[in-house]
């Protein structure tokens, strides 16, 4: 498809790049400590580890659960075996990091204040640009207020089983800068999506974001000057960025327009036909859904029909001020909403683990291989791991289920 990226090449971090070469923590006004107050601590937070490690139990593969454990070193599976250890530093179903495909981390921090929020909770009246209750706080906001609250979701993220995710940021270059600060140190992989700071196209300000992003996403369509929203999708693709947007989230769009401007992947489609379903799947065009965030406002994301015409679908959280970046939660979410259209457990957990690859044009499944990264995830549930079929139960209760060990190349977190 035109815009998106290439895969992945050796030695090439592809759009997981740092926005920025280095982390200037020195110069920010909190602590960089990855570790808040009661949290999970890890257990080896340099890149190398002392010696092999293991964690056993029921090993999640493309066929399901089988049992089995697995042995990691300095963030590398060293060892794929059958059968359980006693000497596993966690014990439990064994699952690949998940990908969270669609977040807006940017007003996190006003997850407690909305709690107590008494004004009208649409969509429009809260996250419409550029008066919304969410951009009138972002103006208003603090740096340290607004880069405290992202980096607390992103180690969120990190200890409940996310490798990895794809942000809309707003603000313009302050909001992308905020961005790269706020993920110095956490060991997460990013896309990070920029926008331009108004409602309109400015070659110069686009230019200066996709020197620092891995593409350009807006809110909608009907937020936009179409010519202008054309602009600005054909200067992000040229440049080999990737280009996204929200698409009939609170009612029907022109789904015509939006596939004109040759998105790399869409947003949400709640209120889509199947008529824009076919249209989106003839078109290749993959779909990030947000079925915990869209349960807030009534809304629900057809992801049994989108997989019967052969949509690429993945999983996202949406705003971290409506909805904690908890991906296991968005995982039930969408399994409770899906299950009576013939959804099966191991698709819905594909949505998770593997709807982001179409995304980003990468090749792969669910596997685990000796000599590849030790991205993984422990949950640590009796009652899951003795079910005769241990996905459906996963998919089932997974809301609320504790994620005992999470490893990646950057380190082990686990639960004292």
């Amino acid at each position: 498809m035109q815009g998106r990226r290439a895969g992945r090449q050796e030695g090439d971090d592809g759009p997981f790049r740092p926005l920025l070469p280095s982390c200037l923590s020195a110069f920010l006004p909190f602590s960089l400590s990855p570790f808040p107050p009661g949290a999970a601590q890890p257990l080896y937070p340099a890149r190398r580890f002392p010696a092999v490690q293991y964690v056993s139990g029921k090993l999640l593969t493309e066929e399901g659960f089988v049992s089995g454990h697995l042995g990691f070193e300095d963030g590398i599976i060293r060892e794929v075996g059958k059968g359980p250890r006693r000497d596993a530093l966690a014990k439990g179903l064994v699952l690949p990091l998940m990908f969270n495909a669609h977040t807006h981390l940017g007003d996190s921090f006003l997850r407690r204040r909305f709690r107590g929020f008494r004004g009208e909770r649409s969509i429009p009246a809260l996250f419409a640009p550029p008066s919304g209750f969410k951009h009138r706080e972002l103006r208003r906001a603090s740096r340290r207020a607004l880069v405290g609250g992202i980096r607390n979701a992103l180690l969120e993220m990190r200890r409940t089983g996310t490798g990895g995710f794809c942000d809309f940021r707003e603000g313009g270059l302050p909001g992308l800068a905020a961005m790269n600060d706020a993920r110095c140190g956490t060991g997460l992989r990013g896309i990070v999506m920029g926008r331009p700071a108004g409602l309109g196209y400015d070659r110069e300000e686009v230019d200066a974001l996709l020197k620092v992003c891995d593409g350009i996403a807006v809110s909608a369509i009907t937020d936009w000057e179409y010519p202008e929203l054309q602009k600005l999708a054909s200067h992000a693709l040229g440049a080999g960025k990737l280009f996204s947007l929200h698409a009939s989230e609170v009612f029907r769009e022109s789904i015509d327009k939006v596939l004109d401007l040759r998105p790399s992947f869409l947003v949400h489609l709640t209120k889509a036909e199947e008529f824009d379903y076919e249209r989106v799947a003839v078109a290749g065009i993959p779909v990030a859904v947000c079925p915990a965030a869209n349960a807030f406002f009534g809304l629900r994301p057809r992801i049994d029909l989108m997989r019967r015409f052969g949509i690429d679908v993945a999983l996202g959280t949406d705003n971290g001020m409506i909805s904690p970046p908890r991906m296991l939660a968005a995982v039930q979410a969408g399994w409770e909403i899906s299950r009576q259209g013939g959804l099966r457990p191991m698709e819905m957990l594909r949505c998770a683990l593997t709807g982001f690859r179409k995304i980003l044009n990468v090749p792969g499944g669910i596997s685990f291989k000796e000599g590849a990264p030790a991205d993984l995830f422990v949950v640590d549930d009796p009652g899951m791991y003795r079910a005769r079929d241990p996905a459906a139960a996963l998919v089932a209760r997974c809301g609320a289920a504790a994620v005992s060990l999470a490893s990646s190349r950057s380190g082990v977190w686990k639960e004292r």
